[in-house]
């Protein structure tokens, strides 16, 4: 099978922005990604459905919730096969691939949160973002998916494949940015 280009290139498949390789955004690659619409009675998935704004496992994806009945299923593995074997358990649900259509992205380190609390408008604070929590919310203007997947402050975030470059320029804003002075410059770029 043909891998597809990473629209980060040249810089994927990590990037630390400061050269301080403890903040690091990586790609990851490889993974499947499917998005379904599920009947709350229909649980036959091999995972068991997330209550909103979590997460959950399966023994070969996550499961990620991302409206009422909608979820994000993210394979471990790059199985072009994934979204057709959603298909055959779940019966009556409706999914469709993503694999094409969004980036995954790891962002960790012991500035994570810090990094990523200057672009989204959540509170992620570990009391408030516990690990398996999942939102759908925006960083530094582009849509994604963001999810916290255990007890270290390790980031999961799936980026519009399209936006993905963009999404690596702001971190890389971010993480050489503070706090002030990013958000003097969102004020004064949304007056332009």
């Amino acid at each position: 099978m043909v891998e597809p280009l990473s629209p980060l290139l040249p810089v994927a498949p990590s990037y630390s922005p400061t050269g301080d390789a403890s903040e690091i955004c990586a790609e990851t690659r490889g993974a499947a990604i499917a998005s379904l619409h599920v009947r709350p009675d229909d649980i036959s998935l091999g995972a068991p459905l997330p209550a909103p704004g979590r997460m959950t496992r399966g023994e070969t994806f996550t499961l990620i919730s991302t409206g009422p009945c909608t979820y994000f299923a993210v394979s471990d593995g790059a199985d072009p096969m994934f979204g057709a074997q959603l298909a055959a358990t779940a019966a009556g649900a409706r999914i469709a691939d993503q694999s094409g259509a969004y980036v995954l992205m790891r962002i960790h380190g012991g500035q994570a949160r810090a990094i990523l609390q200057k672009g989204v408008f959540i509170d992620l604070h570990p009391d408030v973002f516990t690990p398996h929590a999942a939102a759908l919310t925006r960083c530094g203007r582009i849509s994604v998916v963001l999810w916290r997947a255990d007890e270290a402050l390790e980031y999961g975030v799936a980026v519009p494949r399209s936006y993905a470059r963009s999404f690596l320029d702001w971190f890389a804003f971010a993480c050489r940015a503070g706090t002030v002075a990013r958000r003097r410059d969102c004020h004064r770029q949304r007056h332009l």
